[in-house]
């Protein structure tokens, strides 16, 4: 990524842009993007260009980019494909700094068009040009004027502190005119295009104090740097992100249990999360999260949230969501619920939710509110109100909207309705109160906002936990060396690289006969387990290639007549049979790493053992993580519930736990020559007593 920051100043505050493929006709993009330009009001200088004519506009039309004596700081570009990169070198030429290139016929039109894109990549490089696009919907600077769009002049935006990117320009269109309908701005607007050369990353870390990012994506340029740059901002600003197309999985990386479960969706919610970027999954769900940033200057404190309504469905279908998103209803003070009392009917509810009743008028909701926002335990209030005959909507509107300047929590309403609302609603858009068509709409919002609140606060203590001796083991180099075509270690020699960097295993012995079965059981002491060990072979249970529950002699033989009859059907020379010590008791669990090249190496756990893909309770984090990274992932797992003690059983020892996967996650970092760790199970024994990885499999790159 090159460095970006002057060449952004100028992209959005330019003193010069020059349309090239301006037209007259009402019916071309040239027409429309020049129009926008001028009718949004810049102030700089405009050059059209276009070999046919004088004059566009009421402004002199110049035959090419050349004729220009002035340096042009954007050249918007629209013109048929087969010519942008002619035109494109003409303006390196001229000296231009950045071009948006509207025209599409580029790597989304297929080979000719890849190749088309890549020559352009080189032209504007060697040039010093900076590119927006191509297939780009245009550039919208709301401060500096300028709309060099063309997009309807009807969505033109109003000046606001939303700082949108959009990989979709329908998308953008949408939104810009939802934005215009709901009275909300916009500081700026990106439509990224191909991203052949300015990308998300690029604009991402360009974003100015006060700027609310929303971003509309549909692929990554880089993963990695997205991480960097991302961590940084939200600290300060807000990026909102809605990236459809996660439901397929990577096919490269489905060799393992950790492979299986690492699919697009995991991986870029992951990336999403763990940066602070407040993931959205549908275009609702981002209007609803942005218009509540745009329209509130503080973030949700706490998730204590109370419910004001005078109809009970609506109120039990919010106290349920509530439930659903892990938020609490708050409980109410004794002297909240007591203040209730002397103001509402005797039929109301003045538990939480508090329930005016349906003839409740402007009075009994601000009333309400007042008494609900003094109470210590309450950091939310969601206030809904259905059309009744007596309500008054507007009146009510108007007093919510002078309340919430005058208490100290954050109100988030719900008007449930069509006609009847509507001019209380456009009230409460005039005083910038976050407003919903419907409660549950609300809840999501604040859950969203809350967790945003929490990363914020915990990544100010944030300590990463990074490899203390970095000296690369050649015993596990020499390993790497063998595999180095097959890729598949076999399970004695991943075991063998987890005891080198510390990992507890259980004896294991490699064995040839049935005698030298008897001798190893006899040496490490029964119950054992016996196992086949090949490369080619991942899950073992599926292949009667591991048995369990050894506890004599007998039950040894027995089990070498089937493991040596399953090594037999396998076609792999260096595959052998192992005997290992049996570990009783404790807690299954899996943890494993699974590397992305574009986003980094993502790090798993969950519950483990043969049942692991079938309950898929897991959690994931990118390497490299904090130890509080690592405890949060515990956490969020079902599995939390059996280590913690479930039921009467004792607590395991999670900070031997914690020690694991923190180990895999320093793996992952010093050996890049590993493409996927899965450590399944791995038992972990009462507090005190340690874990055990009684299994393993590693897979190089």
């Amino acid at each position: 990524m090159r460095i970006v920051s002057n060449l952004m100043d100028t992209l959005f505050n330019p003193s010069s842009v020059a349309v090239i493929g301006a037209s007259l006709n009402p019916n071309k993009l040239g027409y429309s993007i020049l129009k926008n330009i001028l009718d949004y009001g810049f102030e700089g200088k405009i050059f059209p260009v276009n070999i046919k004519y004088d004059n566009i506009l009421g402004h002199k039309v110049y035959r090419s980019i050349l004729d220009i004596e002035e340096i042009i700081d954007d050249a918007i570009i629209v013109i048929p494909a087969n010519i942008v990169n002619k035109v494109v070198r003409e303006c390196a030429q001229a000296h231009v700094k950045n071009a948006i290139i509207i025209s599409s016929g580029f790597k989304e039109s297929g080979e000719g068009g890849r190749i088309r894109e890549e020559e352009l990549i080189n032209i504007a490089k060697e040039g010093n040009l900076r590119i927006v696009g191509p297939n780009s919907l245009g550039i919208i600077s709301s401060k500096n004027k300028l709309n060099a769009t063309f997009a309807s002049e009807q969505s033109a935006p109003l000046l606001g502190n939303i700082y949108l990117l959009s990989q979709s320009g329908a998308v953008a269109t949408s939104m810009l005119d939802w934005a215009r309908e709901n009275n909300i701005g916009f500081s700026r607007f990106v439509s990224i295009g191909n991203k052949a050369d300015f990308s998300e990353n690029d604009f991402i870390e360009d974003t100015k104090e006060g700027e609310i990012v929303a971003i509309y994506l549909e692929s990554l340029k880089d993963g990695k740097i997205l991480r960097k740059i991302a961590e940084k901002i939200t600290q300060k600003n807000p990026i909102v992100v809605l990236m459809p197309g996660k439901s397929k999985k990577i096919g490269s990386i489905m060799m393992s249990h950790s492979g299986s479960m690492a699919t697009d969706h995991i991986l870029l919610s992951t990336l999403f999360k763990q940066t602070g970027m407040i993931e959205v999954d549908s275009l609702e769900k981002m209007f609803n999260v942005i218009k509540t940033l745009s329209f509130s200057n503080t973030l949700p404190k706490g998730n204590k949230t109370a419910i004001i309504t005078n109809a009970g469905g609506p109120a039990v279908i919010t106290t349920d969501t509530l439930m659903q998103e892990n938020m609490e209803l708050a409980s109410l003070e004794d002297e909240t619920q007591n203040n209730l009392k002397k103001i509402l009917p005797e039929q109301s509810n003045v538990h939480n939710p508090i329930d005016l009743i349906g003839d409740a008028q402007e009075d009994r909701y601000s009333n309400a509110i007042k008494i609900i926002g003094k109470d210590k335990n309450v950091d939310n209030i969601i206030v809904i109100l259905t059309p009744q005959i007596t309500t008054q909507v507007e009146k009510t509107a108007e007093s919510i909207s002078k309340l919430s300047k005058e208490i100290n929590k954050n109100i988030f309403v719900s008007f449930i309705g069509g006609y009847s609302v509507q001019k209380g609603i456009q009230i409460l858009d005039q005083a910038r109160i976050p407003n919903f068509p419907f409660p549950e709409q609300a809840v999501y919002t604040i859950h969203k906002l809350y967790k945003y609140t929490q990363y914020k606060e915990n990544a100010k203590e944030e300590n990463i936990e990074q490899p203390q001796d970095t000296t690369r083991s050649n015993t596990i180099l020499e390993i790497f060396q063998h595999f180095k075509d097959t890729k598949v270690l076999d399970p004695y020699s991943a075991d063998s690289i987890l005891k080198n960097v510390g990992i507890p295993t259980p004896q294991v012995i490699q064995i040839k006969s049935l005698e030298e079965a008897n001798n190893a059981s006899q040496k490490i002491g029964y119950p054992v387990v016996m196992k086949l060990s090949s490369e080619k072979i991942l899950h073992k249970s599926d292949v009667n290639a591991v048995i369990t529950d050894i506890n004599n002699y007998n039950e040894l033989e027995y089990a070498y007549k089937i493991i040596y009859s399953s090594l037999q059907k396998i076609n792999d020379n260096n595959a052998s049979i192992i005997i290992q010590k049996q570990i009783l008791g404790g807690v299954n669990v899996i943890v494993g790493m699974v590397k992305h090249a574009n986003i980094g190496n993502l790090i798993l756990f969950g519950m483990g053992g043969v049942y692991t893909q079938l309950f898929k309770d897991i959690s994931t984090r990118l390497s490299p993580i904090s130890k509080r990274n690592v405890l949060q992932m515990i956490n969020e797992t079902k599995a939390s519930y059996l280590l913690r003690g479930y039921r009467g059983d004792k607590p395991k020892d999670i900070d031997k736990l914690v020690d694991l996967i923190i180990t895999v996650s320093n793996i992952s970092q010093e050996y890049p020559e590993i493409s996927q760790i899965d450590i399944n199970p791995a038992i972990i024994l009462n507090k005190g007593s340690g874990i055990y990885c009684v299994d393993s499999k590693i897979i190089l790159e």
